[in-house]
């Protein structure tokens, strides 16, 4: 069964460092999510997608750059709160905002499947300027998804 294995970073450069290492141990990025809030993309990756295409391009390299490059806004949460997201749990989370009138993104969180608490986590971290990456894995692959993470120094909960 598919576990979710979510972490917190502070900046890009220890997002991309996660990144780099999960695909090295052969997850693929089919299975790598991340969102990242409006204004932490305009601090990390200078101006807003949608601000940034079209004009000057930034340079951005490695998985973390093709990734960015290809993230997508969502609808606004509770507060007019937007994020940015690419991956597997991105249809979701917009679906669920989108759709069914559900303003709080934890609750959006918890409708693709993150445990309550994990939803606070990533919710709270999105609100205060993380980047939220997460990673679908087997159970066999959850712990080393955790301590991938962990290592590149991401803050994260236990395996949901």
């Amino acid at each position: 069964m598919p576990t979710q294995v979510t972490a917190l970073f502070a900046d890009r450069l220890s997002a991309h460092a996660a990144l780099e290492q999960l695909v090295q141990a052969g997850f693929t990025r089919d299975a790598i999510s991340i969102a990242i809030s409006e204004g932490t993309y305009a601090r990390e990756f200078g101006g807003a997608p949608a601000a940034r295409w079209g004009r000057r391009p930034i340079r951005l390299s490695g998985i973390l750059g093709g990734i960015a490059s290809a993230m997508v806004k969502l609808p606004p949460a509770a507060g007019g709160f937007v994020l940015y997201a690419v991956g597997p749990l991105t249809t979701g989370i917009r679906r669920v905002l989108a759709g069914h009138g559900v303003r709080a993104l934890e609750t959006a969180l918890e409708a693709v499947g993150l445990a309550r608490n994990e939803a606070r986590f990533v919710g709270g971290g999105l609100r205060c300027g993380f980047i939220a990456v997460c990673v679908i894995a087997n159970e066999n692959r959850a712990r080393l998804a955790t301590q991938l993470l962990e290592l590149s120094g991401g803050e994260s909960l236990q395996a949901a």
